[in-house]
């Protein structure tokens, strides 16, 4: 269990350390094309840009190489909640425009991907939490970032980059793409079809 909670803090420093660093490489474009999520004006959308920027370069270190806790997980969990939030608002307005996850421009559009990439990084984030929180209550110790792992690092960097690899190979297959969208679709029509039901019922 521990060697898959060292996969899970590599894996989870990795995409915001990619996702800080490509931000970081057009900051400015990041900051005009942030008008997708927020209305603000220049400035503000300039000291947001910084701000993101700085929480996940700080999150990629504190889940990499830092001392690990439950302040890491939370400032962690809530950056990808909000992000979840902005974007489930845009696709339910029917609202399109890059997503922005990996900086201006990185190809990608709001989408069900989107959203499954969200899912996919706050659940190994609760997984963290939860050892996090285990730790504060026995005693024990929580896992290790993988450079002070008792064991040789380079199982744990090997099994990360199969993981992301294996998930980005999955995320970008048309057909698991468009069985994911068919089910989010599915799902939306029978909860709308429920609520629809107890509003008739409730007058």
């Amino acid at each position: 269990m521990a060697d898959v909670l060292i996969v899970l803090r590599l894996v989870v420093a990795c995409v915001f350390l990619v996702a800080a660093s490509s931000k970081l490489r057009r900051p400015r474009t990041f900051a005009e094309q942030l008008t997708v999520y927020v209305r603000a004006s220049a400035t503000q959308r300039r000291l947001l840009a910084w701000g993101v920027i700085a929480v996940e370069g700080a999150l990629a270190l504190s889940y990499g190489f830092g001392t690990f806790s439950i302040v890491t997980t939370a400032v962690g969990l809530l950056t990808t909640a909000v992000f979840a939030l902005l974007v489930t608002r845009r696709l339910s307005r029917g609202e399109g425009g890059p997503c922005l996850c990996f900086g201006a421009n990185d190809g990608d559009a709001i989408g069900p991907r989107t959203l499954v990439r969200i899912a996919l990084l706050a659940a190994a984030q609760l997984a963290l939490s939860a050892d996090v929180i285990r730790s504060t209550w026995t005693g024990a110790a929580a896992a290790p970032s993988w450079t002070s792992a008792p064991h040789d690092p380079s199982s744990a960097i090997a099994w990360a980059i199969g993981g992301v690899g294996t998930v980005a190979w999955m995320l970008r297959s048309p057909d698991v793409i468009d069985q994911l969208a068919i089910f989010l679709r599915r799902r939306t029509k029978a909860a709308g079809a429920s609520l629809a039901i107890t509003e008739q019922s409730s007058l």
